[in-house]
């Protein structure tokens, strides 16, 4: 599995994003706009104008650039531009996509373009591309984190870590044993950082509201066992 940021999550590999930058959702629509079934998510950042004919550089925030930035996708750009723009063509050079928008025919316009923003309203049932096991961040984001021994819920995902390594959910820090914080003073805690990995994570149920784990001793307070200590209560 893995989260993805346009956003998706594994708990094998990292995938896409998450971060209000389609890994995310990052801006809500304005009054009027509203549409439940539906999120707005942040896809890219316009660069620098590439060659004479209108094609620029896009500084990606999604890791469904293909999907994105296929020709006849509509994205809406925020200023200096604040309208709609048309993918006319895309294409990889190097680690960078390289992007023709409609109506956008020579340098100078292109040059107008940089800067800007690039979001995309997608469907809040939208499914990351190719891995079944990957989920978009704002999938996980919300979901109840249960101990699958036990059936206690640890607590609420409240963002997607995406570090080289791996992938973590972020809940926010417990006091005492098992109780979710629910005062942003209550004392000193910590959040929890549980890995998204097979291991750990047994099974994500959108559906379900929930997130199923066996977390290893230590990581949770008051959840979890060492093989150690799992050894020596057998003998």
């Amino acid at each position: 599995m893995s989260p993805s940021a346009d956003s998706g999550t594994d708990p094998t590999e990292t995938a896409d994003r998450a971060d209000p930058v389609d890994r995310a959702d990052r801006k809500s629509p304005e009054v009027g706009e509203i549409d439940c079934s539906s999120v707005r998510v942040v896809v890219g950042r316009i660069g620098r104008p590439h060659g004479i004919r209108g094609d620029v550089g896009v500084r990606l925030a999604t890791d469904e650039p293909e999907r994105r930035f296929a020709a006849g996708e509509v994205l809406l750009a925020g200023l200096p531009v604040g309208r709609a723009l048309t993918v006319e063509r895309s294409r990889w050079q190097g680690r960078q996509m390289i992007v023709k928008f409609s109506g956008v025919s020579d340098r100078e316009q292109a040059g107008a373009l940089r800067g800007a923003l690039l979001e995309v309203d997608v469907p809040l049932d939208e499914e990351p591309s190719g891995n079944s096991d990957e989920y978009f961040d704002r999938t996980l984001i919300g979901l109840a984190v249960v101990d699958d021994a036990s059936g206690e819920v640890i607590g609420f995902v409240r963002e997607v870590l995406h570090l080289p390594g791996q992938d973590l959910l972020v809940l926010p820090g417990l006091v005492g044993e098992s109780k979710p914080r629910e005062e942003p003073n209550a004392g000193e805690t910590q959040d929890i950082l549980i890995p998204f990995v097979a291991e750990i994570v047994k099974k994500v149920d959108p559906p379900g509201g929930q997130i199923r784990v066996v977390p290893p001793g230590g990581l949770v307070p008051g959840i979890g066992h060492s093989s150690e200590i799992a050894e020596g209560d057998s003998s």
